[in-house]
């Protein structure tokens, strides 16, 4: 049946990665023969190759079937007269009986083992090529990852088969990534940089195998975070800024609260329960001064370019009448925003400086409102019979995320600055969530979850998609989250 079939090849050639013949002469009788290890990965539709080599000196042709077992692996060895020229046809033969695949080419064979050929099989009746090598080397990924997530490292093992002479020592298997920025190698560990794909390449003398890697957006996002954590008894917090990569840690005082680092990463403003005052300190607790006292002073942002501070304080007529205010980084230029007998607090500027966006109970409820940066036009953006409060911005200023119970119970929502394209981006978050923080890049949003009693910070990215655990609050401590991420 095999032979059959082979009779109506026309001489197709496909390409083919190896040693091209360049002369007439064959080896002399009684020579020890050539040696060609056979190694496939094929279709599930493949039975078996079939292989002839023919030349000077070979006669009648030399023909060898190669059965693929269940896996899809053809495994075999043909052992030749050597010479040159050899001509190599290779067939696949599917459970019909039809050939599906073929190729062929001209080569050298020498005594022994040979270069390592990797021939590419033209489909015919399929729709993928099918790689037959043949000789010494196959070099087999056997343990890597093929998801990662960015920020993390992984080791990469691979194996070489049908060698002779001693085992193949791992530190001579070379390692590559198609895409640098995405993936990279130092000898066999790999470091995920940033989402996106790349094809690792692991080669021994000629010989490769490959892998597709998918790295997804890390939960840490290279940078800096802040996790405020807050013990049972009321309002003693402790805020502890915790920087990824091996980076120098942050400190704040004891019994500090609400804490956000500056952009560049020198200074924290923070509020003091019970204190009422919002302090201004060095990244590692020292040199602290007062930027805002008199009544409640709390809730400090810094602006993104880090020159001045939003902050909420109460501006005659108790609790029920909070404003907004804008100064300096060092406290100067205090400013007040709004003038209501409500409470406006949760203010952040826009990435442009340009804008402010807070939340207010002026319409009877918690909603969201916008702003001039000098506290004109304001205009509210939300309008929904629960809760709209704590809001950021988006880095690039194209969304505003806040907290809302509008679905039932308190999830992150994102929209636009116009308050149009509202889209929920967390479900089932129970009574705990709260806190929608952004990334540096834009690529993540911290909050709060409480996920079968145990309440942690989570991030996410902001499709909705690719919810990440970030750490479970330690026992003890009511919950923690996310209150500041900075570029590296």
């Amino acid at each position: 049946m095999v032979q059959r079939y082979l009779r109506y090849f026309l001489g197709t050639v496909a390409l083919a990665l190896g040693v091209l013949a360049c002369s007439d002469t064959t080896a002399p009788d009684g020579e020890r023969p050539a040696v060609l290890p056979v190694y496939s990965i094929t279709p599930a539709t493949v039975r078996s190759l079939v292989v002839r080599m023919s030349g000077p000196g070979i006669s009648p042709d030399l023909i060898v079937n190669i059965p693929v077992d269940t896996a899809g692996v053809a495994r075999g060895e043909l052992s030749v007269l050597p010479g040159s020229p050899r001509n190599l046809t290779v067939t696949a033969i599917d459970s019909s009986g039809i050939v599906s695949h073929r190729a062929d080419t001209t080569l050298r064979l020498v005594a022994g083992a040979n270069p390592t050929l990797n021939l590419v099989l033209r489909p015919l009746t399929a729709t993928a090529p099918i790689v037959v090598t043949f000789g010494a080397l196959v070099v087999t990924i056997t343990s890597g990852p093929v998801t990662m997530t960015a920020g993390g490292s992984a080791i990469f093992v691979a194996t070489v088969t049908g060698g002779y002479g001693p085992p193949v020592s791992p530190d001579s298997i070379r390692w590559a990534s198609s895409d640098p920025s995405v993936l990279q190698f130092v000898a066999a560990t790999s470091t995920a940089s940033r989402a996106g794909a790349a094809t690792v390449t692991a080669s021994y003398r000629g010989s490769t195998a490959t892998r597709v890697v998918t790295v997804n957006p890390g939960a840490v996002v290279a940078g800096t975070f802040l996790f405020e954590q807050r013990p049972a008894s009321c309002c003693e917090q402790v805020a502890i800024f915790q920087l990824p990569g091996g980076a120098s840690s942050v400190v704040i005082p004891q019994n500090s609260g609400q804490a956000d680092l500056s952009p560049n990463k020198a200074d924290i403003a923070f509020w003091r329960p019970f204190d009422n005052r919002t302090f201004l300190s060095a990244a590692d607790g020292s040199g602290e001064i007062v930027i805002s006292s008199g009544a409640v002073n709390y809730s400090p942002r810094w602006s993104f370019a880090g020159t001045q501070l939003t902050i909420t304080r109460e501006a005659g007529g108790g609790a029920n009448a909070r404003e907004i205010f804008i100064m300096n980084r060092d406290g100067t230029g205090l400013t007040r925003l709004t003038n209501n007998a409500s409470i406006d607090q949760y203010a952040q500027l826009s990435p442009d400086g340009t804008r402010i966006v807070f939340s207010s109970t002026r319409d009877g409820n918690d909603e969201i409102y916008v702003m001039n940066s000098n506290g004109l036009n304001q205009q509210r953006l939300t309008s929904a019979p629960g809760v709209d409060a704590q809001p950021s911005w988006s880095p690039d200023g194209t969304r505003i995320a806040f907290t809302s119970d509008r679905s039932g119970s308190p999830e992150i929502w994102t929209m636009a600055p116009e308050g149009t394209g509202l889209f929920q981006v967390t479900t089932g978050s129970a009574s705990n969530l709260q806190i929608a923080r952004w990334s540096w890049d834009g690529l993540r949003l911290s909050y709060v979850r409480n996920v079968s009693g145990m309440v942690g910070a989570w991030t996410i990215s902001p499709d909705g998609t690719d919810a990440q655990l970030l750490r479970a609050t330690p026992a003890g401590i009511t919950f923690e989250f996310v209150v500041s991420w900075r570029a590296p």
